[in-house]
């Protein structure tokens, strides 16, 4: 019997894992991308959980913002307007940025039966230029479960308390993108003079 526990132990480890798939662009060192700025979080590709959905995306767009400036990219934080929000160029240039970063949430499946919960979160991150060029591209899910007598401990475990697994995520979705290319700052000094 122990035997079976350690087995269905090690399959509900191993469930969790997964890898980053990313691509990085060739014009991304000529775009050289330093402000960026955000998208809302589009909920398109996987319903919107009701009760939590305005938390979750807080959290993904604070977190996002978080892990872009520990790259040293500058984030403009300005709310793009509902007409400008149509394409990811177009919230760049309005935001007089030179990027914008689009979160797609593609999963956010929470299940329960008797005493075993999961949660399943798939997400694809984009970079796109002011002229609409993809930049960066991440595509990552993770899921992860959880089984025990007791099902609400399980439950607030696994399910409740996702703003860990959130900030892993990130991390681990950020990690693909290279750190930010400092703006040249040389042979500006007389910028000032008339």
């Amino acid at each position: 019997m122990n035997r079976l526990y350690t087995v269905v132990f090690i399959l509900i480890m191993l469930s969790g894992c997964s890898t980053v798939d990313s691509s990085l662009s060739e014009k991304f060192a000529d775009v050289k991308p330093y402000t960026i700025a955000l998208m809302p979080i589009d909920w398109s590709g996987a319903g919107e959980p009701k009760a939590i959905g305005k938390d979750v995306s807080r959290l993904f767009k604070s977190m996002a913002i978080e892990a872009l400036r520990s790259k040293r990219y500058n984030v403009s934080t300005d709310e793009p307007d509902g007409a400008a929000v149509k394409k990811p160029a177009d919230v760049a240039k309005a935001a007089g940025a030179d990027a914008a970063l689009v979160i797609r949430m593609n999963e956010w499946d929470a299940s329960e039966v008797l005493s075993y919960a999961s949660l399943k979160i798939g997400a694809t991150i984009e970079m796109h230029s002011k002229d609409d060029e993809l930049l960066w591209r991440v595509e990552y899910a993770t899921s992860e479960s959880d089984a025990g007598l007791d099902a609400s401990a399980v439950e607030a475990g696994v399910i409740k308390t996702y703003e860990p697994r959130i900030q892993r995520f990130v991390d681990a979705a950020f990690s693909t993108l290279p750190q930010a290319a400092l703006p040249d700052k040389r042979g500006r000094f007389f910028d000032w003079l008339p």
